[in-house]
């Protein structure tokens, strides 16, 4: 789904749709990571461009979002390629802000990582190395790494399906969680996947809303 999913035809063209769609390309077809953070600082003019043209801040953060998908996509293509083919599916997720398509150009990285329960010790090695090769080349991009740690190289947010449906319940049925795992929780609930297999997604969103229904009632 691109931009014109979320907007428009004629939004598009009279919020400067032509350099949307050319910048879109020119992040599709990047060859290498140099390329792409050029492509991201395009991403800056585009911005001043819509608001010079009086696109609404909604529609902006929206198409500023979905820019930011497509240079996300594509780092993890380049780390896909460095890393060699994923042993089981997985899905990359946005989080916060990013899951909710309210980004601008100062937001920095909320992600994490959610694959295919697997045994293998390797399979947890391969994700390990793909999501430091995306979180350090988003902030190659210039997409600053999360102050407060919320991305798919903290342990916290990374891991299998499995592992996920574990931490979110612990999550919903504590009484009384501390501060850090509250707002670790609040983060994530915006959680899409912007990269991969959407039916990872799918069954752990059903996993966190049987539980949230089940804890309230």
């Amino acid at each position: 789904e691109g931009v014109i999913g979320i907007l428009t035809v004629s939004d598009l063209l009279r919020f400067r749709g032509r350099e949307v769609l050319c910048l879109i390309r020119n992040i599709e077809e990047a060859e290498n990571p140099v390329q792409l953070g050029s492509m991201r600082k395009e991403v800056g003019k585009v911005l001043r461009i819509l608001v010079s043209d009086g696109a609404p801040a909604s529609e902006i953060c929206r198409i500023v979002s979905e820019l930011n998908d497509k240079i996300v996509t594509k780092v993890i293509r380049f780390a896909e390629e460095e890393c060699g083919k994923p042993p089981c599916d997985y899905a990359w997720l946005g989080l916060g802000s990013e899951g909710r398509r309210e980004q601008t150009l100062f937001t920095d990285q909320d992600n994490a990582i959610v694959f295919s329960s697997h045994p293998s010790k390797g399979c947890r090695d391969y994700f390990r190395r793909l999501s430091s090769l995306v979180v350090n080349g988003l902030q190659g991009c210039g997409i600053p790494l999360c102050k407060g740690n919320v991305m798919a190289t903290n342990p916290k947010f990374f891991g299998s399906l499995q592992d996920w449906k574990d931490r979110t319940t612990r999550w919903i049925v504590n009484p009384t969680p501390d501060e850090k795992d509250l707002m670790d929780s609040y983060v994530f609930l915006d959680f899409r996947t912007i990269y991969g297999d959407r039916s990872l997604e799918s069954e752990l969103r059903g996993h966190l809303m049987k539980h949230t229904q089940r804890h309230q009632s």
